[in-house]
């Protein structure tokens, strides 16, 4: 008995795995967004508010190339783990907080038909999820169950609270500190 359910998943994986693969490779190699030091002659000759948003986002993100790789290595990993079973929510998941961050830049910024692509890609995904729904909820059942904790007498509460209120005070000068340390200043 063909599995229907079963090939439209693997599609749907599939299809997502390579396009993401073209768009990661892409980035990092040099063919997504205006890099620094690489600028197209056009954008150079045009102060900030004349760029469009699209110019604007593109010489915005080629900025660093550190962030350009991280995004397209992000994209990599999780387009990846959708090839296989056991890491194929995982990568769909970690998928689609890229994706609705693409979509939002996409239309915000006026990035065109890329908008396009992105919202397919995150229907895909979004496939993918409603058809292992079943783990999806049992996953999510057991993130979310509540704890069992001893009974803690009001008292021992009491002084739980004003330690952590402590701690919480110290940790914040701690960070202070350490701002100064390296030449910020919070204040």
């Amino acid at each position: 008995m063909i599995n229907w359910k079963r090939i439209v998943e693997l599609t749907a994986r599939w299809y997502v795995f390579a396009m993401l693969n073209l768009y990661a490779i892409g980035k990092i190699t040099g063919g997504q967004f205006y890099r620094k030091g690489h600028l197209p002659e056009a954008i150079t000759q045009k102060t900030v508010d004349q760029l469009s948003g699209f110019e604007l986002a593109w010489t915005f993100f080629g900025y660093s190339k550190f962030y350009i790789v991280f995004i397209g290595l992000a994209q990599l990993i999780g387009a990846v783990m959708l090839l296989w079973d056991r890491t194929k929510l995982l990568g769909a998941v970690l998928l689609l907080g890229i994706l609705l961050n693409i979509i939002v830049v996409d239309f915000e910024f006026g990035v065109g038909d890329a908008i396009v692509s992105a919202i397919f890609y995150f229907s895909l995904l979004l496939l993918i999820v409603g058809l292992n729904w079943k783990q999806v909820q049992t996953v999510w059942a057991q993130l979310t169950q509540k704890a069992t904790r001893p009974y803690i007498p009001s008292r021992a509460k009491m002084i739980q609270f004003a330690i952590s209120l402590g701690l919480l005070v110290i940790v914040f000068f701690l960070e202070t500190l350490f701002l100064k340390m390296v030449g910020f200043n919070r204040f």
